[in-house]
């Protein structure tokens, strides 16, 4: 039951510390939300997306492999809190609630 699927991923296109709630979506070109659609055959399962920038400078991979700056490391911090709060909100069936809130 897809219904029950809920994963946090990091995000690119979003700046650093951003984070958006959806309920379904296409994987785009994240390969974890692409490994998730193969083995679920769905794209229905809730995902909450944290903004992890791009620097479009260096390769991708090692991009997001690597570390934060200071200023990144404190807005990321942020955003881990209010992911926390968003899951307790989905998980207690408050999914609207938590996009009203964080997206």
């Amino acid at each position: 039951d897809n219904e029950k699927i809920l994963v946090v991923s990091d995000d690119i296109d979003l700046e650093p510390g951003k984070i958006r709630i959806k309920r379904k979506g296409s994987a785009g070109t994240h390969n974890g939300l692409k490994s998730i659609v193969s083995c679920t055959n769905s794209q229905d399962f809730i995902r909450v997306k944290v903004g992890v920038g791009q620097n479009r400078d260096i390769d991708l991979v090692n991009f997001v492999l690597g570390g934060f700056s200071k200023e990144e490391r404190v807005l990321i911090d942020e955003a881990i809190e209010k992911v926390s709060e968003a899951v307790m909100m989905i998980v207690d069936g408050k999914i609207a609630e938590a996009m009203n809130k964080f997206n």
